[in-house]
């Protein structure tokens, strides 16, 4: 891979992530001694545990892997609840 770009890694200084029901969030702490917290769409990139590997790419939820995307599924006919 040629062209790649700086992707953000590890945790973001100035902030913490947490999950409040399973829903990631960013608290940032203001200058008053407050905290803000802020939807965290970085997914796993930020998490301190999580090890990256941009070439490899990110792996496969197993929920999509044992019952196939919803484009196949609609293929087969079946329809979901997102579908309904």
């Amino acid at each position: 891979m040629s062209d790649v770009v700086d992707v953000t890694t590890g945790p973001i200084r100035g902030s913490t992530k947490l999950y409040r029901n399973g829903v990631p969030f960013r608290r940032v702490r203001l200058t008053n001694g407050e905290h803000l917290d802020l939807y965290d769409t970085s997914g796993p990139y930020t998490h301190g545990d999580a090890v990256i590997d941009l070439e490899a790419g990110l792996p496969r939820r197993t929920i999509t892997r044992d019952r196939g995307t919803q484009l196949q599924r609609a293929r087969a006919g079946e329809i979901t609840a997102e579908m309904a």
